[in-house]
């Protein structure tokens, strides 16, 4: 019989757990398939349960379950945590709660402490508030917002709030995202494969750091070997989080509460310093002779030279044949069509702190607009609604600097800054309305104060 009534199937499930002892009894119940791989494997062959786009293989491994690589976790029982649901079933047995930690960690709390839920929560992870408030921006003049922004980003499958994480996403099973599963046989992992966690959501970061970056390319280093803060996944405490306005659920809701708005300034702690604090000394000799009127380490993020351009949203956007017809003016920018043709023209220097004049410089990316099918309403001479300069993410690290083309032409990297036109730095001259580039974002601006002088 190829099909069991997945009431009868979990009633047989229970009562074959009844005279096993310990770790035993508390899993029993569902171990009679999910801990017996050969079983997994008819039933997929049989396709008695989902395959989905994976080998048979690979669907095994995803629903496999060891008790005894789950550690204390093993102690509970299987509902303990996987609690069942009202209705529905999955064909085998009663529909239970898949992510049990789907609502930011309440049956983690219980156990770990509610301070790192509560925290959890109010984290950019978990609510994808930054996302959230790009596209509540972006949408800013378009009819029908709400029910845009809701079908952008709040679909399940393929929209912004895909990535939102949870505990469970990272410490048991890959994100919803990559198509979920077990990691490694319901093993809870206290430090996370990053393939299989953080690439999945962070790919075009990841895809592009493991191809150009040194840091992988030469040594082999994963996210977790830089990123060791738990602030940066678990989030600040809520105490020192501001009060910013909560952005999931649209442009038409206003909740405010201590939500991280983005992770630029205080969320993310990695410092190259931390590493190559015999360099900064260095460069601090040698970028301070004698003739420097500022010490270039006070003024400048070590990518601020040690860069490379960035794979930004237009290397998935620029050929969709849905463009706006907008679009072909923000592709001619980011290819360089106003200079020497080229990609370092997609990258520009300004203020790392929106709005602080004396913050260092870091490198921007050109952002694009928003594709046709969107519908939103892009309008060159609205500043809500055109692509922008925003700083991006320091995994584009290369041991040799930027070279602009003033700076090939003459050998010399200090060309890089110190050319007449001063063209690396974003200047008021690049987001005025109306002009070729258009771009809006003001609160990145060099202050004509801190341009190279010649």
């Amino acid at each position: 019989m190829k099909v069991m009534n997945y009431r009868l199937a979990a009633t047989c499930f229970l009562l074959a757990g009844a005279a096993l002892p310990g770790q035993a009894l508390a899993l029993s119940g569902c171990i009679n398939c999910h801990a017996k791989p050969a079983m997994l494997e008819r039933m997929l062959v049989n396709k008695q349960v989902e395959l989905g786009e994976l080998s048979v293989a690979e669907r095994t491994a995803q629903l496999e379950v060891n008790p005894a690589a789950m550690g204390s976790h093993g102690e509970l029982a299987c509902g303990d945590c996987h609690r069942p649901l009202a209705d529905g079933n999955t064909g085998w047995h009663p529909a239970i709660e898949l992510d049990p930690s789907a609502d930011g960690g309440s049956v983690c709390g219980d156990c770990h402490g509610e301070e790192m839920v509560t925290n959890f929560r109010h984290s950019l992870h978990y609510t994808v508030n930054g996302i959230a408030k790009g596209l509540t921006e972006r949408l800013a003049q378009t009819p029908n917002a709400q029910e845009l922004f809701e079908q952008m980003h709040t679909d399940t499958g393929e929209g912004c709030a895909a990535c939102h994480a949870t505990c469970g996403q990272c410490h048991v099973s890959q994100p919803n995202y990559a198509g979920g599963g077990l990691l490694n046989k319901h093993q809870f992992q206290k430090q996370p494969q990053t393939e299989k966690t953080c690439e999945t959501c962070h790919y075009e970061n990841a895809e592009t750091h493991k191809e150009v970056d040194a840091h992988a390319t030469k040594y082999g280093m994963t996210c977790l070997d830089c990123h060791t803060n738990m602030v940066e996944f678990h989030g600040r405490d809520i105490n020192y989080i501001p009060q910013g306005r909560y952005f999931g659920d649209g442009p038409k809701v206003s909740k405010t509460g201590p939500f991280e708005q983005t992770q630029k300034q205080d969320v993310v702690q990695v410092k190259c310093e931390e590493c190559h604090q015999d360099k900064v000394e260095d460069h601090t000799e040698l970028l301070s002779g004698k003739r420097a009127l500022i010490n270039h380490n006070d003024s400048l993020k070590c990518t601020a030279c040690h860069t490379q351009p960035y794979t930004n949203c237009f290397g998935c956007h620029e050929d969709s044949p849905e463009s706006l017809g907008t679009w072909e003016q923000f592709k001619r920018v980011a290819k360089g069509a106003l200079g020497q043709v080229g990609e370092d023209e997609n990258i520009k220097l300004g203020l790392s702190v929106a709005g602080d004049p004396h913050s260092k410089l870091v490198p921007l990316s050109h952002s694009g607009g928003v594709s046709k099918d969107s519908q939103a309403v892009v309008d060159l001479n609205n500043p809500d609604t055109k692509s922008y300069w925003v700083p991006f993410a320091a995994h584009f690290v290369s041991k040799n600097p930027l070279a602009t083309p003033e700076a090939r032409a003459s050998k010399r990297m200090c060309e890089n800054c110190h050319n007449t036109d001063n063209d690396i730095f974003l200047k008021e001259s690049d987001v005025q309305l109306g002009v070729t580039d258009p771009v809006s974002e003001r609160q990145w601006i060099v202050p004509q104060s801190r341009l190279p002088k010649h």
